[in-house]
């Protein structure tokens, strides 16, 4: 069942069909008008001029399996803020041609984000904490490209389904960071996952973070890249679980943190 946060991003994860990444297939993606199960034909609001004008760079980090999913995030985001920057950086090796729409995104190579002793710090993490790692280098990566503007990461296999309205609404009234929660009500049945598998990955959804244009920002990325630098690790045990983990103390270390509060468990 579809799960939609209150930053309007619709966590349904993304169908593999439609395009895919690689040359020779000119089938429409998903969300291109044309295909299969196209529901981008309705109008979409317009922005209130002060968002529009942000400027606002949306991220992405795949793999090369997960380059479709990236493709359909980013048509959803170009659909909702037509203006905005789009990245997609590819945790892998150089695919060489993929035929990609030029137009769509950007894409970068995550071995040019600088990070030291990159070889060591790839065999060091899995496929799954490799990539979540890379977000504060990317971010960083960003930094001196869209200085004064909001960024934001979106999980490859998030749909944008409506504009981004009250993330850039914060970040225009100061927010350094926009985070969501997990859980906004106790669990109170014997499901899965509850707040003990809560409290051991996290209380805030790392498929999605904004970061506003605040003087503290190049701080706050500093810190994540040097915990994430060697502690991105799914080790239970001792309290580490990818890139999310360590954010639950942003809202203590560092000032001026919105949290989103939905109705739903995203994740």
């Amino acid at each position: 069942m579809p799960v939609t946060s209150a930053v309007g991003v619709d966590i349904r994860r993304s169908i593999r069909s439609g395009r895919s990444a690689s040359a020779g297939n000119d089938s429409p993606a998903p969300g291109e008008p044309g295909a299969p199960y196209d529901i981008l034909d309705d109008p979409v609001p317009g922005l209130p001029a002060s968002v529009t004008q942000q400027g606002p760079a949306f991220f992405s980090i795949v793999s090369a399996n997960y380059l479709a999913y990236a493709i359909t995030l980013m048509q959803s985001v170009r659909r909702h803020h037509p203006d905005a920057a789009r990245y997609v950086f590819l945790a892998d090796e150089d695919p060489g041609t993929l035929n990609l729409d030029p137009t769509l995104f950007t894409l970068v190579l995550v071995h040019e984000l600088g990070i030291p002793n990159f070889a060591h710090f790839a065999l060091r993490y899995s496929v799954l904490e490799f990539n979540t790692a890379m977000k504060p280098f990317a971010v960083r990566w960003l930094l001196p490209r869209h200085s004064a503007a909001p960024i934001v990461y979106l999980d490859p296999d998030v749909y944008v389904v409506s504009p981004l309205v009250e993330v850039f609404s914060a970040t225009s009234d100061g927010a350094l960071a926009v985070i969501t929660p997990h859980l906004t009500a106790p669990v109170t049945d014997d499901k899965r996952p509850g707040e003990l598998s809560i409290l051991r990955v996290g209380a805030y959804n790392l498929g999605f973070i904004a970061l506003g244009p605040h003087e503290m920002r190049p701080a706050l990325t500093d810190w994540w890249a040097d915990k994430l630098e060697r502690a991105a690790y799914v080790d239970l045990e001792s309290g580490l679980f990818t890139d999310q983990r360590w954010i639950d103390l942003v809202p203590g270390l560092f000032p001026d943190v919105t949290i989103f509060f939905a109705r739903t468990h995203c994740g």
